[in-house]
């Protein structure tokens, strides 16, 4: 939430180290009528990481219930591929991270979820570091060395929660 990206806006030093101590799994508790309890006031939660990934479980639920045995569900940089393409498995492009004109690889995948995270989407480019909004949990800042991760899993919401976690990784 420190960082606007569309302004090319990042905190300062002493906000990211005030910050990163209110980061952890710890200072959250799941509480037994599904109610969240923070230990720590100053702890967040931001569902953008797994919204997409749990919409698009839903979404092919209800095709499943439709009957609909072909498909194709994509939200951003998630999709599911429900069957297969006419007797072939769904080819899926995985976007060159850049050039947007270009696709970096294809995969021919069936009855698979793929989400992809990148440095490329939400970014400002400053002193010639690319600030973007896959973030490392220690320091609050932009993780370098990679540019786009791509995870394949049986199901969106583990495949959307997992892709900017190997990023981080």
């Amino acid at each position: 939430h420190l960082y606007d990206y569309r302004k090319g806006k990042a905190p300062d030093a002493q906000a990211l180290k005030r910050a990163t101590r209110h980061i952890g799994a710890s200072r959250i508790a799941l509480l037994d009528n599904h109610q969240v309890r923070f230990s720590d006031p100053g702890t967040r939660i931001d569902l953008g990481g797994i919204a997409k990934g749990y919409a698009i479980d839903r979404g092919i639920a209800l095709l499943k219930a439709a009957g609909v045995e072909h498909a194709w569900l994509s939200l951003g940089g998630d999709s599911y591929v429900l069957g297969d393409h006419r007797g072939r498995p769904w080819e899926v492009g995985i976007q060159h991270p850049r050039n947007r004109e270009k696709v970096a690889m294809r995969l021919p995948i069936t009855d698979l979820a793929m989400s992809t995270s990148g440095d490329y989407q939400r970014y400002f480019i400053r002193d010639g570091r690319r600030i973007h909004h896959i973030l490392s949990p220690q320091t609050g800042k932009s993780i370098d060395g990679l540019a786009s991760v791509t995870v394949l899993a049986d199901n969106s919401l583990d495949a959307d929660a997992l892709s900017p976690s190997v990023f981080v990784l």
